[in-house]
């Protein structure tokens, strides 16, 4: 397992995309029974919550869902809990793909989230962002998806699955059953061995996905709409790859998708802009949103669709204020999350609550 820091700088932007516990012990603050105090490297937390605990920062909770933590209401405010990064390697899961985790360095249980990277894009292009979503108390699993552009003038030839970089969406969603089934079963074990202290829930995860990985979801969950608990998709992209990736990927949102989970759909204003709209009108978050009317549907007008990287890039059209886009992603992330446990309303309450960039109802 290759350990990184939380804080390290991460990769530039790639290619435009067309695409819960008061913790066991856990430092920090909750709505439960007794007094506990947790002490870590960072600072102390004091408060009502149950047993003792050590972990690095201060920590807060709201209520429980069983023994889960429970993200408190301030999404969008600093990170309660430090983060641990680490890769699992594809030897170690036996999956097709890598994993990226993003684990709080608190013990306690806590759900999961599963990140889904646009088209080229590796879990680790958006560091800040998962790591304020796994910050807040939640596991954090990336999926490192091989797909990106494939030209044969660059030595890239070959067909899917010899050649990883050529698949479809549609193949890749047959592979993401794998990955959940590992997320209920095996990865327990990797987050425990990460940080000692820290399980998590065994329930299907929140998927929250971005571009061409709102297109991969959206086709996992019309296969089996159980397959997550909640949905977060941030300027999600049905249109097919890059004329030049060398790749098909036909439409995967024909009609309504029968999700009852709680749902959030971000759309970003410049999406469809720019020399390459990286988010076409008529294929990019409005087009998801018809199809999911159950799902609160907010956009940034001065958003850019890379926006939520830690390096935007130039492809895409850049908003005017990234940092804050990326805040405000992250916060309905974990929104996502609190009201898939349980806490009715948390995604509205989070769009209501003065998010950093303003949203517009769509």
């Amino acid at each position: 397992m290759l350990v990184r820091s939380a804080s390290a700088l991460v990769a530039t932007c790639v290619l435009a995309c067309t695409i819960a516990c008061g913790p066991g012990p856990s430092p920090g603050e909750g709505e439960g029974e007794g007094e506990g105090e947790g002490e870590g490297e960072e600072g102390e937390g004091e408060g009502e919550g149950e047993g003792e605990g050590e972990g690095e920062g201060e920590g807060e909770g709201e209520g429980e869902a069983g023994d889960v933590f429970v993200p408190a209401a301030t999404v969008y405010g600093a990170a309660p809990f430090a983060v641990e990064q680490a890769t699992l390697t594809k030897a170690q899961t036996s999956l097709p793909w890598e994993l990226d985790l993003f684990v709080p360095k608190a013990p306690g249980a806590y759900a999961v989230a599963l990140f889904v990277p646009g088209f080229g894009l590796a879990p680790d292009d958006a560091t800040t962002l998962l790591s304020h979503v796994a910050g807040h108390g939640v596991v954090v699993v990336g999926v490192r998806l091989e797909s990106g552009v494939c030209l044969a003038l660059l030595g890239c030839t070959g067909a899917y699955p010899q050649q990883p970089r050529k698949a479809t969406t549609s193949d890749e969603a047959a592979l993401i059953p794998q990955v959940l089934a590992f997320v209920e079963s095996g990865l327990d074990a990797r987050v425990t061995a990460t940080v000692t202290g820290v399980t998590v829930d065994d329930a299907p995860p929140v998927i929250a996905a971005h571009s061409r990985g709102g297109k991969l979801t959206w086709r996992v969950l019309t296969a089996s709409t159980t397959a997550a608990r909640g949905l977060a998709l941030i300027d999600p992209v049905d249109a097919p790859p890059p004329s030049n990736s060398g790749i098909t990927d036909p439409n995967a949102v024909s009609g309504a998708l029968a999700f009852v989970g709680p749902a959030v759909i971000l759309g970003t204003g410049r999406g469809p802009t720019g020399g390459q709209a990286c988010a076409p009108t008529g294929e990019n978050h409005v087009r998801f949103a018809n199809a999911l009317t159950s799902a609160e549907h907010v956009e940034d007008t001065a958003a850019g669709h890379n926006d939520l990287l830690d390096s935007p890039g130039f492809v895409c059209a850049n908003g005017t204020a990234p940092a804050a886009f990326r805040t405000t992603a992250a916060g309905l992330i974990v929104a996502t999350v609190r009201e898939a446990l349980g806490v009715d309303g948390a995604i509205a309450a989070a769009i209501a609550a003065s998010p950093p960039a303003p949203l517009t109802a769509r």
